[in-house]
């Protein structure tokens, strides 16, 4: 399994490109996201980012931020089409559990995937 560890300005589309290339089954995203303030704007903002990310690499992201008051990217469960399926309470101390299993793709799913391969099959990411 691949690791990718974000810091806070880093959900760049290069880097889960390159675990769409390695063909991963689930991108785990490890966050230390908080402000000193209560910034709704920004928490869903990097919840947009990640589901755009498990959208675009048909790939299910398990998103883990630290507990703290005001958090600012969640902890939250995506599948391969961007539908966030658990989530842990923002600024709240909580675990998520979630019992992964590796599902067949979908037909839009498949289709992305198709478009994603054509695309990239004449570009290098070395």
């Amino acid at each position: 399994m691949q690791w990718i560890k974000q810091r806070r300005h880093q959900i760049f589309p290069e880097y889960f490109r390159e675990l769409y290339l390695a063909k991963t089954d689930l991108n785990i995203v490890l966050f230390d996201d908080v402000s000193g303030t209560d910034d709704t704007v920004r928490y869903h903002m990097m919840g947009s980012h990640l589901i755009t990310r498990a959208v675009e690499n048909v790939t299910p992201i398990l998103s883990v931020n630290v507990s703290s008051p005001y958090q600012t990217a969640p902890t939250c469960f995506i599948d391969a089409s961007g539908k966030i399926l658990c989530e842990v309470e923002r600024n709240e101390d909580g675990m998520l559990l979630y019992d992964f299993e590796k599902k067949e793709l979908n037909f839009g799913e498949i289709g992305r995937k198709q478009e994603s391969d054509r695309l990239l099959k004449n570009m290098s990411f070395k």
